[in-house]
């Protein structure tokens, strides 16, 4: 016989065990006191719970489904994605090599530049060079022809003096006999014989040359004619102004 209340039903785990465990909101705390299990059991068979828990469940399934379709649109992604980077990862090898030829050309271009900054600064310095030769030989003609132009001064100045002084001894040199010169000196010179075997003669006179010959076009001299010569005659008036003729030493 068995006494009611003094023995426990099997307790197996169901859906309703693996809920919350709660009564009306409020959590069992004491499986052994079965007195409310009754109105436990109830609580869980009652409709509206039926209700809410199938209104939850249907808004679990939309979120389910809901995250189902947003990890697929991730899976999509995920392959377009490690597609691109494949393409990456088989371009890579290309762009390397381009990136290791523009390496060399950049290398090569400022190598260039250097040897042409040497050549720059060579040029600069012979630039220089000649520039400082021509501030040089600027100065050295300045001096030359300071000195040319001293000479020249020098030379103008002798020629002026012996032109002062050369016109009055042939004055003196080329007078004739026939009275005294005027402005001579107070010894002067007369001509003599002596005097005039040293004097120098005359210079030629320059001769004229025709590039062309008009000997065939020239006209025919006309026939000369002759002037009778005019007696000049002098008076005793015009000797008197003369005065008397100078002697001349043999």
């Amino acid at each position: 016989m068995v006494l009611k209340g003094k023995t426990s039903p099997p307790q197996s785990k169901t859906s309703t065990d693996d809920l919350s465990g709660t009564t009306n909101g409020v959590k069992k705390s004491n499986w052994a006191d079965s007195d409310d299990d009754e109105d436990f059991t109830a609580s869980f068979n009652s409709l509206d719970r039926v209700k809410e828990l199938e209104k939850t469940r249907s808004a679990k399934d939309a979120v389910i489904t809901e995250l189902t379709v947003t990890g697929r649109e991730k899976d999509a992604r995920i392959i377009k994605l490690e597609s691109a980077l494949e393409c990456q990862k088989q371009s890579l090898p290309a762009l390397q090599t381009a990136a290791d030829a523009s390496t060399a050309q950049v290398e090569g271009l400022q190598h260039e530049n250097y040897k042409q900054l040497l050549h720059v600064q060579k040029l600069v310095a012979e630039v220089d060079e000649k520039d400082r030769r021509i501030a040089a030989l600027e100065t050295e003609v300045d001096e030359q022809s300071a000195k040319i132009a001293e000479l020249d001064a020098v030379d103008r100045s002798t020629q002026a003096s012996s032109h002062d002084t050369a016109p009055a001894t042939e004055a003196a040199t080329t007078s004739k006999a026939a009275g005294p010169a005027a402005n001579l000196s107070v010894f002067p010179v007369f001509a003599t014989p002596t005097t005039v075997k040293h004097m120098a003669p005359p210079p030629p006179a320059p001769k004229l040359k025709m590039t062309v010959d008009l000997s065939n076009s020239a006209k025919k001299p006309a026939a000369k004619t002759v002037t009778p010569k005019k007696k000049v005659e002098i008076t005793s008036t015009d000797a008197a102004k003369d005065g008397p003729a100078p002697t001349i030493d043999p």
